[in-house]
């Protein structure tokens, strides 16, 4: 799937602030790699985060700017909520008596106050999240449930190309190298494009 869009003229962020959102369930289902390559595509000597519990997550956003937040964790298919305790994945349904959400509204707001400029969220079918989070960032998201090993090789293609192309070409080009069935949604709120710097001469571009 290709991103169109007019070329205007990109704000540009140096050396972008990245957050891992993931959840103890899908660090056993095989998605700690998956946060391990997206951190390795950044600098090291910037100050990124892994978050796994809805606590952090609020302190973090709440009171800290991160500009590339990526989604590992499931995500309810009818609500959006984000969920960091445990669920049957097929069915949806919690299987801990204590449940730790965060709804999508939420997390919209969180965003905002963190002027997050790209979502990705890479761990099941998050339409429904991902048109909630449009009106305050730009949010790329499964369209259905993937396997760790697709959705891994998708990680390490997009990421790969990000940190030298714009998002349209790593998004384009991570699709047809893994199949994963992902979406991209474009930021509503503003039309132009993004820029992350990172080091001296490189670039990521978030068109939106």
């Amino acid at each position: 799937m290709r991103i169109s869009g007019e070329q205007q003229s990109p704000d540009v962020i140096q050396n972008p602030r990245v957050l891992c959102v993931s959840s103890q369930q899908f660090l056993k289902l095989g998605f700690e790699n998956q946060l391990e390559i997206v951190l390795k595509a950044f600098p090291a000597d910037i100050a990124h985060e892994k978050i796994f519990r809805s606590k952090d997550l609020r302190e973090l956003l709440g009171k800290g700017r991160f500009d590339i937040v990526h989604i590992a964790a499931f995500v309810c298919p009818r609500t959006g909520d984000l969920y960091f305790s445990e669920v049957d994945t097929n069915t949806g349904e919690n299987i801990v008596s204590e449940v730790e959400t965060v709804s999508a509204d939420a997390l919209a707001s969180l965003l905002e106050m963190a002027k997050t400029q790209l979502v990705v969220i890479t761990s099941c079918e998050s339409l429904v999240l991902g048109a909630t989070l449009v009106g305050v960032t730009n949010v790329v998201a499964a369209r259905d449930m993937v396997s760790a090993k697709m959705m891994a090789a998708w990680v390490e293609s997009f990421y790969g190309i990000l940190t030298s192309r714009p998002l349209s070409q790593a998004f384009d080009y991570a699709f047809k190298a893994s199949r994963a069935p992902m979406r991209f949604y474009g930021r509503q709120s503003r039309s132009s494009d993004v820029t992350f710097t990172v080091g001296e001469g490189e670039r990521l571009t978030a068109a939106k």
